[in-house]
């Protein structure tokens, strides 16, 4: 397996975030047009507006401030891809969402009551006796995000309203480096409600490098073991801390694997196409909880789960790092 490299000042070292937004607002055209452009060195980012009618993505499962559509390097090689719309509500980029397996007040709400989607907002309940992350709930709420920017950044702040004990203030900055082609999503959450809160969050990374779809081309390594919770899908073949297909994927393939112990600091993962000879390294400032890896016809989804647990007045900030390559010319 090839060393995955430590990413360790940008994974490690962050300054605290701020409380307000800093930079300038977006201008009509960019909300207009539902996205906007980051610019650093050799690298560019395609942000997506949260809360205009021409955002890619207005579902109710992702959060919608701090998606990012599409990074592009050196002008001419792309990253990333998106699932197909529909029962999943199409993730799109690089998308995150809290709480898959759990939301605020869902037990306790009858058919059409609210229930709490921390980084979205109020949702009615459906029928099923417990939640589930893949339907279209309707929107009773929707938390809204104030967005500013500078050249090189993006700044995105949720504040969730009070409901049954709970509320939150959420600030996430993407950031991209002046020197590298890397780029930096910070979080700080903060439990300004009286009551705990206690969660996951993961970002859904679909990845699909200039163009190329799942296939045994790509290879996913990781710098933590590998341990499956039940047998990995048949699709992929999982040696030591390596994973890859055993064929170019027509329909859906996931597998999920244990998290690391609650000592680690950082972890590292990478994704490369051994056929475009490009790849992207993927760290964080937190321990893993649980790692996933999805698959479709469309893109590769690795997805590592930092656990947040918050008491009252408390805030837990983490971060996740993407460095891009360019490792050769495609054959």
């Amino acid at each position: 397996m090839r060393r995955i490299p430590l990413i360790a000042l940008w994974v490690l070292v962050g300054a605290a975030l701020a409380s307000e937004p800093t930079g300038k607002p977006l201008s009509p055209e960019e909300v207009k047009a539902g996205r906007f452009f980051l610019k650093a060195g050799r690298l560019v980012a395609e942000v997506m507006v949260p809360d205009v009618a021409a955002a890619p993505y207005a579902g109710q499962r992702f959060e919608t401030g701090g998606v990012v559509l599409q990074v592009t390097l050196d002008g001419k090689h792309t990253f990333l891809g998106r699932e197909p719309r529909g029962k999943r509500l199409g993730g799109i980029g690089l998308i995150e969402e809290m709480g898959i397996s759990r939301a605020i007040g869902y037990g306790e709400a009858r058919p059409g009551e609210p229930f709490l989607k921390l980084g979205v907002g109020l949702l009615a309940r459906g029928r099923k006796p417990r939640y589930l992350f893949y339907p279209p709930y309707r929107e009773i709420e929707r938390f809204r995000w104030k967005v500013s920017r500078t050249q090189t950044s993006a700044t995105f702040l949720q504040v969730g309203k009070p409901f049954k004990g709970y509320a939150y203030r959420y600030h996430k900055r993407l950031v991209l480096d002046p020197k590298k082609p890397h780029l930096r999503i910070e979080h700080e959450l903060t439990n300004t409600g009286e009551k705990p809160i206690e969660t996951d969050q993961y970002c859904h990374n679909f990845f699909c490098f200039d163009g190329r779809p799942p296939s045994p081309d790509y290879l996913i390594t990781t710098a933590f073991p590998l341990v499956p919770e039940r047998s990995p899908s048949e699709l992929m073949k999982v040696e030591g801390r390596s994973i890859t297909f055993v064929e170019k994927l027509r329909g859906a393939a996931y597998s999920r694997f244990r998290g690391q112990g609650e000592g680690a600091k950082s972890h590292a993962f990478r994704v490369e196409n051994r056929a475009t000879g490009l790849a992207v390294e993927v760290g964080g400032d937190f321990p893993v909880s649980a790692f996933a890896l999805y698959a479709d016809a469309e893109a590769v989804s690795p997805e590592a789960f930092v656990a947040l647990k918050l008491e009252p007045k408390k805030t837990i900030r983490w971060t996740r790092t993407y460095a891009f390559e360019a490792i050769r010319q495609h054959r």
